[in-house]
């Protein structure tokens, strides 16, 4: 089962940031209630690849934050 998109938070442990695949499942649920269940965004389809480009960027930024964060403690 694919991990469930949740927005980074700061909980008792640290920052929590969500796993690139929950980003990347989260963005494509969006972009599919969007434009329609019946969208293909197989591997090969720009649209698949544009939204890998998309989480992989939010993805980065979380883990920078991250880092930020934990340069504090």
């Amino acid at each position: 089962m694919s991990p469930l998109y949740s927005p980074p938070s700061i909980g008792p442990s640290g920052l929590v940031i969500p796993p690139f695949t929950a980003i990347l499942n989260n963005l494509i649920g969006v972009y599919l209630g969007l434009y329609g269940q019946s969208t293909y965004l197989g591997p090969d389809s720009s649209d698949a690849q544009w939204q890998s480009i998309l989480a992989l960027q939010v993805y980065d930024y979380d883990q920078a934050l991250q880092a930020l964060y934990l340069s504090f403690n």
